[in-house]
């Protein structure tokens, strides 16, 4: 609620006594409705034309609604009255010196004011007229003859709520040493509703259900808990009291899990921008002297750090700050500035930094995860890109895991590794300009994420003196774990205040994804308005191809509440953000949250997912951003390297079609040889060497088809070209 001089209203009868017998006539129309999850009112105006004065009062049922915000559209903080009851507002507006007026077009709201909702039933909000008060308008020198109407929205339904506690006797029954667990996701489900809401810092919950049976349910963040019972069926019948339905959850391991994220809104070349880190404990175990390390991307200048205990160390490029011992649901925030170094940078170049959190504690309770972990070291070293592939885990591959390379937008490889615990497996290519790509899996049941990813950019030259951009955010970062998070974005220069960003960006230019692959969307907002903003509302309503219940919310520039309501519009309200106009304050102007959300199972080639958000600063009209699109499709990755094709434009394999065995016509000054044998759907059917003595390769044992041969001399790639085989 705006900071204005709250005192009892005078009713200014020297000015309203002033009224005359003829009159013009002023319309006030209050208009309710559902907006975001509450309840708004608006009183819209007719003739509302050199006004002087205004003395209005609504009143509401106080067991069904309750006053959060309210703005009055005419005056300043100096011409306002206003006072507040459990059930009414009264607002007095004066100008200061006669006859300067007020002046409002047809149509526009004379008052904004939003509600909490609190239980079913008629919220009885109206223009109030009773004893000892009057609604009056003042124009100039004489009273409005006022015309007031009003339409209300009765509010159906039931309110559940609760709370979601730690059992700390582990005894599944309520009592008093019972903890509160907060950011936990309650869902209440049916047939036609799908609704989410999540636990405050007391545990606490609470939802309006329209008529309907539910199943309510409980889901725990992870692997370290158990609930006593996940899930309760209820039934909302009529517009019913209150109905409580509270969760226990116990360790099903003690042990903590660390979750760290890392978010910028933007990254604009040669300016000053904000690193914002968010970590918590949500595992059951006390985490011991936990601590957050960001590894900053080298072409970033460090400045600060936000909290007094963060330490810089020039020569690593990281940023370490100590957080002690944390226990279960505790976390904390900072952030970072830096400066997007302009000499060594060109426009558009992308740039990674990783957050680690500490302790990072696997504490599996699967007994078929043999405890293996892989981790990707990337270099860039002289001549050559390398990736070091590294079982990090604590026992070793039980079976096989797969990966990909891809240079730019073309796949280059294709193969798999089988490591013991501590084994290295380490993969090299020409460092020629382009962006390369490792895509790896997880060894099988590791109870994080199942992919990992490394990407390497500006390595090395391309025959154009340059290095290609672009292609680092074409694929998904796949943060393997929760003790790390990468976040790569292209540096920028001019940007739109008001977006919607989402990541990957898909495969070229045709928003390609996999339908494997999560969506990570960020939207942007920034206060171009003349005043402060005090509330920001952000709506944005998911697609049915995109799987609610595993929303998982990030950074975000401020503190926020979120909500899931029943159309699938997830909510974000800033409430009491104070945003300063740009022209008053530019960088604090602005402001960011960000989430991820994993596709529906099943989602077939041609799925379109489409998103777009709504920004609401305070009682304005909202600020629509752009749509981002993805496109689920597969095996689109090319697999043909247009360029440097020596195998395909100089040299050859014959004979050609084929069904025993080919030779490579390559001179001798290449050795060490080896081949990569494609299927059309992009899928290595067979690796091997050349024989160095007649250069040739048995294809006798394939079946009939179509397939590519890539060649490679070492790190170099010769090429590819079509084979046939027949029988």
């Amino acid at each position: 609620m705006k900071n204005i001089l709250i005192v009892c209203c005078i009713l200014m009868q020297s000015i309203f006594a002033l009224g005359q017998q003829e009159c013009d006539t002023v319309k006030l129309n209050l208009v309710s409705e559902f907006a975001f999850g509450e309840f708004k009112s608006q009183i819209n105006v007719e003739g509302f034309n050199a006004v002087s004065a205004a003395l209005v009062q609504i009143g509401w049922n106080s067991e069904v609604v309750k006053l959060k915000d309210f703005t009055f559209n005419v005056g300043n903080d100096n011409q306002l009255m206003f006072n507040e009851t459990e059930d009414w507002v009264r607002i007095l507006f004066t100008t200061n010196v006669f006859p300067a007026t007020a002046f409002l077009p047809d149509g526009e709201s004379l008052l904004d004011a939003y509600f909490e909702i609190i239980g079913p039933g008629d919220p009885q909000i109206t223009i109030q007229e009773g004893v000892n008060f009057q609604t009056e308008i003042v124009i100039l020198d004489q009273a409005a003859c006022l015309e007031v109407t009003s339409s209300n929205t009765i509010i159906e339904g039931g309110i559940l709520s609760g709370s979601v506690l730690k059992d700390n006797n582990e005894n599944c029954a309520m009592d008093n040493d019972d903890s509160p667990l907060l950011g936990w996701t309650i869902s209440f489900t049916n047939d036609e509703h799908e609704i989410y809401r999540t636990t405050n810092s007391e545990g606490q919950y609470s939802a309006l259900l329209p008529f309907g049976d539910y199943e309510v349910k409980v889901e725990a963040p992870n692997h370290t808990w158990e609930l006593c019972q996940e899930s309760y069926n209820i039934s909302i019948v009529d517009n019913q009291s209150e109905i409580e339905q509270s969760f226990l959850a116990k360790s099903l391991i003690e042990c903590p899990l660390m979750l760290v994220d890392i978010y910028t809104p933007r990254l604009r070349r040669c300016f000053e921008n904000v690193y914002f880190v968010e970590w918590e404990n949500q595992g059951s175990g006390v985490a011991e002297n936990g601590s957050v390390v960001v590894q900053l991307d080298e072409k970033l200048d460090y400045v600060s750090t936000s909290v007094s205990n963060a330490t810089y160390d020039a020569i690593e490029h990281t940023v370490t700050v100590e957080l002690g011992d944390l226990e279960p649901n505790q976390g904390g925030k900072f952030h970072i500035k830096v400066v997007v170094n302009c000499d060594n940078t060109i426009l558009g170049e992308s740039h990674c930094t990783t957050a680690f959190v500490y302790p990072n504690e696997r504490c599996s309770v699967d007994p078929e995860w043999s405890g293996a972990e892989l981790g990707i070291e990337g270099i860039c070293e002289g001549d050559s890109i390398r990736f070091i592939i590294t079982n990090i885990g604590n026992g070793p591959m039980d079976q096989t895991s797969g990966f990909i390379v891809v240079e730019d937008q073309v796949m280059r490889t294709e193969d798999e590794v089988l490591l013991d615990e501590g084994e290295a497996f380490e993969i090299a290519f020409e460092a020629n300009g382009s962006t390369y790509r490792i895509i790896l899996e997880q060894p099988a049941d590791f109870p994080f994420e199942e992919m990992i990813s490394q990407a390497i950019e500006a390595c090395g030259e391309n025959e154009d003196g340059t290095f290609s951009i672009g292609y680092v955010t074409m694929f998904g970062d796949f943060d393997a774990s929760p003790f790390y998070d990468i976040h790569c974005m292209q540096n920028i220069g001019s940007y739109d205040p008001n977006d919607k960003q989402a990541w990957p960006k898909g495969y070229e230019n045709t928003d390609l994804i996999e339908n494997y692959v999560p969506l990570d969307y960020m939207i942007r907002f920034q206060n171009t308005g003349t005043d402060t903003a005090f509330t920001v509302v952000l709506t944005d309503q998911i697609s049915e191809h995109l799987d609610l219940s595993t929303l998982k919310v990030g950074s975000a520039s401020h503190d926020y509440t979120y909500s899931i309501e029943e159309d699938r519009t997830l909510v974000f309200r800033f409430d009491n953000i104070l945003l300063p106009d740009s022209t008053t304050n530019e960088p604090a102007s602005n402001g960011f949250v960000a989430f991820t959300i994993e596709q529906n199972e099943g989602n077939v080639d041609g799925t379109i997912i489409d998103n777009q958000a709504d920004i609401y600063f305070d009682f304005n009209d909202p600020i629509i951003t752009n749509l981002v699109r993805r496109e689920v499709g597969s095996n689109f990755v090319e697999i043909i390297l247009s360029k440097h094709n020596l195998l395909q434009n100089i040299y050859g394999i014959y004979p050609n079609p084929v069904s025993d065995r080919i030779a490579v016509n390559i001179p001798d000054s290449y050795q060490d040889l080896r081949f990569e044998l494609y299927d059309l759907d992009a899928r290595i059917v067979r690796t091997g060497g050349v024989n160095n003595g007649d250069k040739t390769i048995d294809v006798s044992s394939l079946n009939e088809g179509i397939y590519i041969i890539r060649l490679f001399d070492g790190i170099s790639d010769l090429g590819t070209q079509k084979l046939i085989i027949i029988k």
